[in-house]
């Protein structure tokens, strides 16, 4: 009985060293394989309605770029005299327009237009906001307050206004609205972008990156810039959703996109008169609704991404 006694703790202890290394073991393999993907990827799925969005906007993509590929080539000039301001029907899921014309074969050829603008558009922006926050923040001094006065110029002008001036000047076309649009846009980013580099640019990695002779434009783009991603995707999300919104504001002012080439801006100008919201109400509630909804989903991606990337925030 003695014997059984003194053995009894001895393997109370073994299992609880076991157990120990077990839970120890666990720990280090779940540490081991929660990566910072998995770890993004788990926080932009708590947010639903940033997930619900991003399936509606990955949707209307292919929908829009791959249906309107296979259009044919004049869909969006067909004209139906005999079938003019007529409802949604079955031939017609939304309508027809004041000549005939499909509407929902419009919107797709409209928003292939509207959503190629708002993402080139924010490709440049983003490229341009980038390099001149990097550069700012990187070097300060007189560069600094030079690039971030022209930015303050810049945004002391009414954006609309200037977007307008600048297509009446060049002349309205796809390319234009992009050109400008992009050229227009991208102060708040490199607000966003010198912020970070002025965190970021006497932290040890960096100094100890110099002290061994990189140079500047590899301790800009190798070393720093990656640490400034996260603030960055968000803003060029949320960008895209400008971008949109502008390309419909100068398109319904009749500097943008120009009939019969279809954007959801200048469907909903052509809807929006007394008489043909009277008689046709549909041929600017689709678009419009097209346009809303869009921006509403890539605003939702855009805090989905910001709370993903964020190790501050809490979902």
């Amino acid at each position: 009985m003695a014997k059984s006694r003194t053995n009894a703790p001895a393997t109370s202890r073994d299992g609880a060293v076991e157990v120990g290394a077990d839970l120890r073991a666990e720990e280090a393999k779940s540490r081991a394989i929660d990566t910072p993907g998995k770890i993004i990827r788990r926080r932009f799925l708590k947010h639903r309605m940033a997930v619900v969005s991003l399936i509606f906007f990955v949707l209307l993509v292919v929908t829009v770029f791959v249906w309107a590929f296979l259009l044919p080539a004049d869909a969006a000039t067909q004209v139906d005299i005999y079938n003019a301001n007529s409802g949604p029907s079955r031939a017609h899921p939304m309508g027809t327009d004041q000549v005939g014309s499909d509407v929902l074969k419009r919107i797709i050829l409209g928003g292939r237009v509207s959503l190629t603008v708002g993402l080139l558009a924010v490709t440049i922006a983003v490229t341009l906001g980038t390099i001149v926050g990097a550069v700012a923040g990187y070097y300060g001094g007189l560069i600094d307050n030079l690039l971030m006065r022209i930015a303050d110029m810049m945004l002391s002008i009414p954006l609309l206004l200037l977007i307008v001036m600048l297509a009446a000047i060049l002349g309205p076309s796809v390319r234009t609205i992009i050109i400008v649009i992009g050229l227009t846009s991208w102060m708040g980013i490199s607000r966003i972008v010198r912020a970070n580099f002025l965190s970021l640019k006497n932290k040890e990695f960096v100094e100890a990156a110099r002290s061994i002779g990189v140079k500047d434009y590899k301790l800009i783009f190798r070393h720093i810039l990656p640490n400034s991603t996260a603030p960055i995707i968000v803003a060029a999300t949320l960008g895209l959703a400008e971008a949109v919104l502008l390309e419909a504001y100068v398109s319904f002012l009749g500097y943008g996109i120009q009939p019969p080439d279809p954007s959801w801006g200048n469907m909903v100008t052509s809807g929006g008169f007394l008489v043909t919201i009277q008689q046709a109400p549909w041929m600017m509630f689709f678009p419009g609704i097209m346009i809303t909804l869009t921006v509403l989903t890539v605003n939702f991606i855009g805090d989905g991404l910001r709370d993903a990337l964020d190790p501050f925030s809490r979902l």
